[in-house]
């Protein structure tokens, strides 16, 4: 962002010596308050001098052409947000101390002028926050920064008042993550921004009632355990206010709730979200006690749980490989079991591990206190071995269970990626999938030559396929391969992309935003999407298919804009296409049923947002004014079984409640 360096203040001038301090008008106001011949005597000195400066002007400057003013400009970089935390004023820009004693105007017009480094002028953002029952405003809120931005530090002022007013003040650019939370309600997350900088244009949040969760943690004998670390934690991407900020491509804090139980083994959880999955564990002396098997969901209101530790069962097992040689010293992990399909542990599991053991040197590993239930044990994720997990059932009566793990070494899927004309393509994406398993293989990047390598991988056929997402070229055709082959060609496929900018509709300003891209034609029938959520003023959508595309741009303020472009190769030159954006409507979807359940959300042909929603959930989004259609799907059903057409305004606020019936 560029800003001026000479700024004007209430008194006209900039205070810093240069010309403008000494301009006639300036000079008229004092001199009336002078006697008469003094001031004549200033005037006449006052004339020369000028004459004097205009003769030596016209000889630099041809007759009758404008000077244009000299405005230094710097560019503002993220190391400039520790000088604001200092200013007491985040709006007032500082510069040298004034001397007391102002230049002569003469001296002053020859002194060359120094660029003075500015402190940014803030962001300024306002919010008002209201129940979400009554439309009451909330009070004891706490506004706090929840995470950093691209290229930020994080560093803000904030003050809040009993009225549930607040207001942000930071460095820019805009996009700083906040969150509000209060006494009884359940905390949410949210982006500042640069429209909503005055209190008459404050966003408007809302906060809905929390939930209460009392745990008690027991040992194999009912007795409660003391000093017990009972954790909870949620994906920031549910705890967001709006959809406008899509899958948050910003490093929000991941948000977190903990409390200690006392003498009777009892903690208290207060303000925590409700429909919401609530991951938990349990610690004592830096000991991880548990890990629940499955999310916990609350309602408003109180609930309480008990926990107990040390009454599960022991699985004991061996790895091996095929040859039945014992492996030692690899990692086992235990997840919950979830659907009843094959699959094969993948890094970004790693979160949601119950447990983990060691193999000895016999290749023998044991997991004590295993819960009742069902679950997924195998080897975690390496570079040597790769096993497909077990699944395993555990009852209540067992004490102690048996499991066995198969260990494939040195079995990769080779091959390389090529364009059209057989040319090689790096840096793609190449995914391989057994067909009605979670058994995925996935490798980001092909080498310079277009030469890949996926493995370790289990025995079996498998779907692989690449793409690039960008640039002029097409996913490949998926085609069947076998574990262990080392010559797949898989060949990219002529496509095209859609160059643009965003601005907004009035100013034309250029403006930061998400972008999601959709196939035109069709109806409403969802045909996918591809998304970048970046928040760039300029976009690129590679790797499409060579016809017409929906393109929706999405601000963290809550603007949109819709435009419509085909897809062509970047070698015509297309001009960019410029999508608009201005206020919409907001929509509030509600699951008020017992099930939860998924909906998307049409303009026309276009789908603005889709996503799932708890029993209890809500979310609010932005849509363009107009017709918009609303499609509702239970949870367990494989079709939308609900249609909502509704009208809205620009500005207007409209709830969409569904009862998953």
């Amino acid at each position: 962002m560029l800003v001026g360096a000479c700024l004007g203040n209430r008194d006209g001038c900039c205070r810093r010596g240069c010309a403008e301090e000494e301009m006639p008008g300036n000079s008229v106001n004092l001199a009336r308050r002078q006697p008469f011949w003094p001031r004549m005597r200033w005037i006449a000195t006052f004339s020369a001098l000028m004459f004097i400066l205009a003769l030596g002007w016209s000889l630099k400057t041809p007759m009758g052409r404008e000077v244009a003013p000299r405005v230094e400009t710097v560019e503002i970089t993220p190391e400039d947000e520790s000088a604001l935390s200092a200013e007491p004023d985040l709006l007032t820009p500082t510069g040298p101390e004034t001397r007391e004693e102002r230049l002569p105007v003469a001296e002053a017009a020859a002194t060359p002028e120094t660029p003075t480094p500015m402190v940014p002028v803030a962001v300024v953002f306002n919010g008002r926050v209201l129940s979400d029952t009554d439309g009451h405003p909330v009070a004891e809120i706490v506004v706090e920064v929840a995470g950093r931005r691209p290229g930020g530090t994080g560093q803000a002022e904030i003050a809040a008042d009993d009225d549930g007013t607040f207001i942000v003040r930071h460095a820019p650019p805009a996009g700083l993550p906040l969150a509000v939370r209060a006494p009884g309600y359940a905390p949410v997350l949210f982006l500042s921004d640069a429209v909503h900088d005055a209190p008459e244009r404050a966003a408007e949040i809302r906060l809905g009632p929390a939930a209460t969760l009392t745990a008690r943690v027991v040992d194999a004998l009912g007795t409660g355990m003391a000093g017990v670390q009972v954790r909870l934690s949620a994906e920031a991407l549910d705890l967001r206010f709006s959809s406008d900020l899509l899958d948050l491509p910003y490093d929000f804090d991941a948000p977190e709730w903990s409390a200690e139980t006392d003498l009777h083994g009892t903690a208290v959880l207060v303000d925590l979200p409700p429909a919401v999955m609530l991951t938990a564990e349990l610690s004592r002396d830096g000991e991880t006690l548990l890990r629940a098997t499955e999310p916990l969901t609350l309602t408003p209101g109180r609930r309480e749980i008990v926990w107990s530790i040390g009454t599960g069962t022991l699985v004991t097992g061996r790895v091996r490989t095929e040859a039945g040689t014992a492996v030692a010293g690899v990692e086992v992990w235990r997840l919950n079991a979830g659907a009843d399909m094959a699959m094969v542990f993948r890094p970004d599991m790693g979160t949601s591990v119950a447990a983990k053991a060691r193999t000895d040197e016999d290749g023998v590993f044991a997991m004590p206190d295993v819960a009742e239930g069902a679950w997924r044990i195998g080897l975690a994720p390496s570079a040597e071995y790769a096993s497909v997990a077990e699944y395993l059932k555990v009852e209540r009566s067992a004490v102690v269970t048996e499991v066995d793990l198969a260990a494939h070494a040195h079995l990769t899927i080779a091959g390389k990626v090529v364009g059209p004309e057989g040319q090689p393509v790096a840096n793609a994406r190449i995914v391989a999938n057994q067909a009605g398993t979670l058994i995925y293989l996935t490798a980001d990047i092909s080498n310079s030559d277009g030469s890949f390598a996926l493995g370790p991988a289990v025995p079996g056929a498998y779907e692989i396929g690449a793409g690039t997402g960008r640039g002029d070229l097409r996913s490949s055709e998926n085609i069947i391969v076998q574990a262990g082959d080392q010559d797949v060609i898989l060949a990219m496929r002529q496509g095209g992309a859609i160059r643009g900018r965003v601005v907004d509709a009035l100013t034309r300003e250029p403006t930061p935003a998400a972008i999601v891209c959709s196939a035109a034609g069709g109806g409403r029938e969802f045909k996918g999407f591809q998304r970048i959520l970046s928040h760039s003023v300029e976009f690129e959508l590679g790797g499409l298919k060579l016809t017409d595309y929906y393109v929706v741009a999405h601000t963290a303020d809550g603007r949109i804009g819709v435009g419509r472009s085909e897809a062509r190769p970047l070698s015509e030159g297309r001009e960019l296409l410029e999508v608009r954006v201005e206020p919409g409507a907001k929509l509030v979807i509600r699951s008020t049923g017992e099930l939860g359940g998924s909906y998307q959300v049409w303009w026309g042909e276009t789908i603005i947002a889709m996503n799932g929603l708890e029993a209890g959930g809500r979310i609010e989004l932005t849509t363009p004014p107009g017709e918009v259609w609303v499609h509702w799907r239970p949870r367990g059903m494989r079709e939308y079984i609900t249609e909502r057409r509704i009208h809205v305004s620009a500005g207007e606020r409209r709830e969409v409640p569904f009862d998953g019936e």
